[in-house]
């Protein structure tokens, strides 16, 4: 002791400038004159304060430029020492303990407010004068040893210990680690007494925003009442979340939107439940989200979208119920779902959007039951094996431009569904809904399918039958099962293959709209051949290949038959026009009929006029006799004036 002193007695005499230097190694102080002359900002290992007699250390003022520490910090054996206010400024302990142990007047120790972290053990024991541990408020993280790391033992007088709640609240297993504060007063004698003394909860009424990291630092709130959202006013001004640590329940919901300099979310680790709904957007750096693991029950929606580098879903492995929905969209780091593998029911619906990086699905493998619809679009999956579970779709399933997926077998225990919406995949067959029986809607759309015989056991369609630009597409017949007297909407065009509409022949009225578009093989329509009812409108076009339209025949020729409009263009010549298929498919002529001559009136081939029929020839004498007039069965009037040679 004696040689370590006189050593650095001669290195303050020898070496003493005008400033600050580090003291390398191990550093012992036991007197005070070692304290007067101390002129360094840093200690290179440990800093021991230990007086060699009684009452040879009285204060530490003169340690005030000290701010770092390499090693350990030992306060022991000092009978005259009563505070600790001249290590205000330590702000680190680099990789060592706290021992604050033996001070005979030691009453507080609020000179270490600046320690954010121990790495090793905090030990405060056998001070009989400490009253409170208010010095220790801002530690919030101590790493030793599970169950040694925080002794808290014999101080008499230690009062109000509410100084570490911060650290048993990073680590809740502290509770359970009775033997390691003990034998202190009435109030600080276990962790269990600690904190039913120091229930100092603060609860923020309604809805909070924290829009700077000011405001973050302020925050001292366990509850929250309503939604708690934070969402920088300046670029890059909020960085750390530390300080909302304290927070153990929200009753509404989490919103962290638009920040960039945010990387971990590790301050929510006391969260177990999300009243309202969880949402993380544009948060341009978060990547660890490993402080939501704690999450069991989301009530409202889980929403992550477009953050650039989260990798991994695993923080919500906890999560077993989400009562809203589940939206993803545009993270470009997520290659799967994994930390979704407790999640057993979403209430409201599942979209998976844009993550051209994902390759897996299996994440929701315990998934049974989705609320309302499921949304797959933009992805780079090729199949759906996470969702082997899942045996009902109570809303609608949309499979849109996921490029690779080739795979759907996972649906074929589904009996209904709403609406199947199915875009832009790489789907050959759609053998995955053999199981299908009923569905409000079926829209495909540039699907690679040849024919629906894959949707043979559907057995009712209620609403629409939408086929858009299948290219590949020859023939419907696969859903004449499905197809009952009436439907709301038929449109069916772009399909280049498609040759006949056979399959639609149980139809016998349409609550919506027909239309027939760009199919250029599409020979007939016989398939509407029983339509008899179209409450909006028909629209029959470009088709440039259908050379009968008999099928629609009787929704031309019967009055009030279609309530909207009807557009009959663009077809092969003997389907362009209303008048043209009722003349080729019933002799029938909507308009009026002027005949001038007995050329005219010899070509007159109709069996049924809606119209007026006028005879009045234009040269005197020209017509002489009606004769072909013979096949005329119906006409709304008939004119015969001026002929002289009648």
């Amino acid at each position: 002791m004696k040689n370590s002193t006189l050593l650095y007695i001669l290195i303050l005499c020898c070496l003493h400038t005008t400033f600050a230097q580090v003291y390398p190694g191990n550093l012992t102080i036991d007197e005070q004159s070692d304290i007067d002359l101390f002129d360094y900002t840093s200690v290179d290992g440990d800093l021991i304060i230990q007086e060699k007699s009684p009452g040879a250390i009285v204060d530490l003022n003169e340690l005030l430029m000290l701010t770092s520490i390499k090693g350990n910090l030992k306060v022991i054996s000092n009978e005259t020492l009563s505070n600790l206010d001249g290590l205000s400024n330590l702000s680190n302990i680099g990789f060592g303990s706290i021992t604050i142990s033996n001070n005979t007047v030691l009453n507080n120790i609020d000179g270490l407010s600046k320690i954010t972290e121990i790495t090793e053990r905090l030990v405060i024991e056998n001070n009989a004068m400490l009253d409170n541990l208010n010095g220790l408020s801002n530690v919030t993280r101590l790493d030793g040893f599970e169950g040694f790391s925080l002794q808290v033992k014999r101080n008499p007088k230690l009062s109000n210990a509410c100084g570490i709640i911060p650290i048993i609240a990073y680590d809740p297993s502290y509770v359970q680690v009775y033997p390691s504060i003990n034998s202190n007063s009435a109030n600080t004698s276990s962790v269990q007494d600690i904190i039913a003394n120091c229930n100092t909860c603060k609860i923020y009424e309604g809805n909070l925003i924290l829009t700077s990291q000011a405001q973050v630092d302020t925050f001292d709130y366990c509850e929250i009442t309503g939604n708690l959202t934070i969402q920088e006013d300046v670029a890059g001004d909020i960085t750390d979340l530390s300080s909302l640590a304290t927070l153990e329940t929200l009753g509404g919901g989490l919103y962290i939107k638009n920040n960039t300099s945010i990387t971990n979310l590790d301050a929510f680790h006391n969260l177990k439940m999300i009243n309202g709904s969880l949402e993380l957007s544009k948060n341009a750096i978060l990547a660890n989200i490993d402080g939501l693991s704690g999450l069991e029950i989301i009530n409202g929606n889980l929403v992550i979208s477009i953050n650039k580098k989260i990798t991994s879903l695993r923080a919500f492995n906890t999560l077993a119920t989400l009562n809203g929905n589940l939206n993803l969209l545009a993270n470009e780091g997520l290659t799967d779902l994994d930390g979704f593998v407790n999640l057993k029911e979403i209430g409201g619906f599942l979209e998976i959007k844009g993550h051209r990086s994902m390759v897996s699905f299996t994440g929701l493998s315990n998934l049974t039951t989705i609320g309302t619809d499921i949304r797959i679009i933009g992805n780079d999956l090729s199949n759906l094996d996470g969702l082997t579970k899942l045996n009902e779709i109570k809303g609608n399933l949309e499979l849109t431009n996921n490029f690779k997926l080739s795979d759907i077998h996972v649906f074929a225990n589904i009996l209904s569904i709403t609406e199947l919406r199915i875009k832009n995949n790489n789907l050959s067959n759609f053998s995955g809904f053999s199981g299908l029986k009923e569905a409000g809607a079926i829209i495909l759309n540039n699907c690679d399918i040849i024919n629906l015989n894959d949707l043979s056991n559907l057995t009712s369609l209620a609403n629409s039958l939408v086929l858009y630009n299948n290219k590949n597409l020859e023939n419907i017949s696969g859903i004449s099962n499905a197809i009952g007297k009436n439907i709301i909407q038929l449109e069916i065009g772009g399909n280049p293959n498609l040759r006949s509409l056979s399959g639609l022949e149980n139809l016998e009225r349409i609550d919506g709209l027909i239309s027939i578009f760009n199919n250029s093989q599409l020979a007939d329509v016989d398939g509407l051949q029983n339509t008899k009812t179209v409450t909006k409108t028909l629209k029959i076009t470009n088709n440039r290949s259908l050379e009968n339209a008999c099928g629609v025949v009787h929704l031309l020729k019967t009055v009030n038959a279609v309530g909207g409009g009807i557009t009959i263009e663009n077809n092969a010549a003997q389907t362009s026009t209303v008048n043209s298929i009722l003349v080729a498919c019933y002799k029938t002529f909507v308009g009026d009929i002027m005949l001038t001559s007995q050329a005219e009136v010899d070509d007159f081939d109709y069996e049924i006029v809606k119209g007026r029929i006028t005879i009045a020839e234009s040269i005197a004498g020209n017509i002489t006799n009606l004769d072909a007039l013979k096949t005329l069965k119906k006409v709304g009037s008939i004119h015969i004036i001026n002929n002289i040679g009648l």
